[in-house]
């Protein structure tokens, strides 16, 4: 790389190390069989990241310089992150995630020791084997291991406090500084630490001699990188078996360096390494399939085993109980468009027991449970702590603390799915919210009026949000559940900043002729027509609910027409107008809407004769 010498004796050299190449080919395919298995093992190995490129725009095209490395991968030229986005890459900080983390990185310090160590045995004229390689494996690989360790405790910890494009930078430089860092661990076999101080010592001591070499290998990093991107997924395929031959020359030269220009005794008149004691053995075999099992997937299957004996024909849940999935569009969980639906609620197992619970009310409790519906189950587990509420009820939920996991069936990714779980004290009701957690957007919740059942407030239908809803006495048809929702509908005195959500309450406290609702409503509204309202309302409402049960209240939706409609007066000014035809008979209102400073208020209602 340096001169024709040198350019024909790597070269040469590669020719007789050929089965080397294989190694780093072998390894990426390991990587991005770990990627797309991200989906359904519930944590990621960070592969999409490649920290210390350096970005350049040249003409208007995005340009990253690439930094020295220590095995080719197409991970140094950043070709696995749009691998990594369609496979839903994300951080998991749960023990599955982190002891599957820490296996990579020690099979990663496998593989780099036993590849450095096949590369140095040239140098004495040693064609590679597989049993030399993983020799070299066992004797270099823990100290690699600690310096990959250290390498991503400082780039994943420095990019939660600093800006990315800043540690990007910083690593491009480290990387550079600490360049011979591998090198002096496996050429002149250095601990971990020794190497550490070292390496910056030796790279400013000889830079002048290196810099020649550093600015071809920056350069060919960069170019090669750039065309394989520029070539999509093709430039990835090609990537996988171009680079590592590419890459690997970059190595043995860097390598070629050390041994002739820093050494001061070079490799093939030193004694070798003493190595013949980290050869195969039972003990090695043991642990390299723990740590292959561990990355994937053994926590997670381990993690699922407690649901094992919950599908067992014989298993007999904690609670099992019937309830209800839905939206919230508009206010009417009631109406079809919002997929109100029955499930069923199991709790599989407690932590401590119902009975313990009920008697002593610990802090803490811990469970499996299921929600079982005709479109998807959702697993989850649960850690919650004990709240005594406004009302002193007791509940269990995630306000002081805890936490819930849950996933779509068994096999599901818990960072796809997020979850809101409330448990009353006295398990009358367990109510919650599932919601998308990989494509989070904000949504509100509401309490019922004795706080011990969430709801999901009003807003439009997504795909993956929906709220769930049980009780000792389940309602017996929409309609009633709606009237349990409509009961936590906050009604703030000072108005609603948005419009929208007024006339929402407004619409169904009429649609559903939820009395409560509406006087609630009218409370605060100073004109109110005509001046026997509330005995008016009554009398209606009596005879539209009587008229709407004769038909059957789990007919509610099609045995009601509504005609609404508004229009501005000006910027501060609505008016509202609604009809609701209740089989054959109407009910109708006109309303004013108002905004008072920033919020709007209901200041007139006129119910229609």
């Amino acid at each position: 790389m340096f001169n024709s010498i040198g350019k024909s004796l790597i070269v040469s050299t590669i020719k007789r190390l050929w089965p080397i190449i294989f190694v780093p080919i072998f390894w990426d395919i390991f990587k991005i069989v770990a990627i797309y298995m991200s989906n359904f093992l519930g944590y990621n190995l960070y592969l999409h990241e490649n920290f210390g490129l350096w970005p350049l725009i040249i003409n208007q095209l995005n340009v990253s310089v690439v930094p020295p490395f220590i095995l080719p991968s197409v991970q140094n030229l950043d070709l696995l992150r749009n691998i990594s986005n369609q496979s839903l890459s994300f951080y998991n900080k749960s023990w599955e995630g982190l002891l599957a983390f820490g296996a990579y990185l020690f099979l990663n310090g496998l593989v780099v020791g036993g590849f450095f160590g096949t590369l140095k045995d040239s140098f004495r004229n040693r064609r590679p084997t597989l049993r030399t390689f993983i020799q070299f494996a066992w004797y270099y690989g823990p100290r690699l291991f600690i310096m990959l360790l250290f390498y991503n405790l400082f780039a994943l910890s420095a990019i939660v406090f600093a800006n990315p494009g800043k540690v990007d930078r910083i690593i491009f430089v480290l990387k550079v500084l600490f360049i011979f860092l591998p090198y002096l661990i496996v050429m002149e076999d250095f601990g971990f630490f020794e190497a550490l101080l070292a390496a910056p010592q030796v790279f400013l001591k000889y830079v002048r001699y290196f810099i020649a070499i550093l600015a071809k290998i920056l350069t060919i990093n960069t170019v090669i990188g750039l065309l394989f991107k520029l070539s999509g997924n093709f430039g990835l395929i090609l990537a996988l078996f171009l680079w590592p031959i590419a890459g690997t020359c970059i190595i043995y030269a860097i390598m070629l360096f050390f041994n002739d220009i820093v050494m001061k005794q070079p490799v093939a008149e030193k004694s070798r390494e003493h190595i013949r004691g980290y050869g195969k053995s039972i003990l090695n075999t043991a642990l390299t399939v723990f740590l292959v099992a561990t990355v994937a997937g053994m926590p997670t299957f381990i993690g699922k085993v407690g649901y094992v004996q919950s599908l067992m024909p014989w298993h007999k849940p904690v609670i099992s109980r019937e309830g209800l999935i839905y939206q919230t569009e508009g206010g009417r969980v009631y109406a079809a468009k919002n997929n109100l639906s029955n499930m069923k609620l199991v709790i599989d197992s407690l932590t401590p027991s119902k009975d313990e619970i009920l008697y002593a009310k610990p802090g803490l409790i811990r469970g499996k449970g299921r929600l079982l519906g005709k479109h998807k189950s959702i697993y989850f587990t649960f850690e919650l702590t004990k709240t005594i509420n406004k009302q002193d009820n007791i509940i269990y939920s995630l306000e002081n603390g805890g936490k819930v996991e849950a996933t779509d069936a068994l096999w599901g990714n818990p960072v796809d799915r997020g979850m809101i779980l409330v448990i009353d004290g006295t398990f009358d009701n367990i109510s919650g919210i599932i919601y998308d957690k990989a494509n989070y957007s904000e949504f509100d919740t509401l309490w019922s009026p004795n706080g011990t059942s969430v709801f999901l407030g009003p807003m439009p239908n997504k795909d993956e949000l929906y709220g769930f809803y049980t009780a000792i006495e389940t309602p017996k048809n929409p309609i009633e559940f709606q009237w349990i929702y409509n009961s936590s509908l906050p009604i703030f005195a000072e108005g609603e900043r948005n419009y929208i959500k007024l006339m929402d309450k407004l619409n169904v406290s009429f649609e559903t002729l939820d009395r409560d609702l509406l006087l609630k409503l009218l409370y605060y509204v100073n004109d109110l027509t005509p001046d026997n309202v509330q005995a008016k309302l009554e009398k209606e409402f009596k005879k539209c609910l009587w008229l709407m049960e004769a038909k059957g209240l789990q007919n509610w939706e099609q045995n009601i027409r509504t005609d609404v409609s508004y229009y501005y007066n000006s910027n501060g000014k609505i008016t509202l107008m609604g009809d609701y035809y209740f089989n054959s008979h109407k009910i109708g209102y006109r309303a004013e809407l108002f905004k008072i400073g920033q919020r709007w208020k209901i200041t007139k209602v006129s119910i229609k004769d």
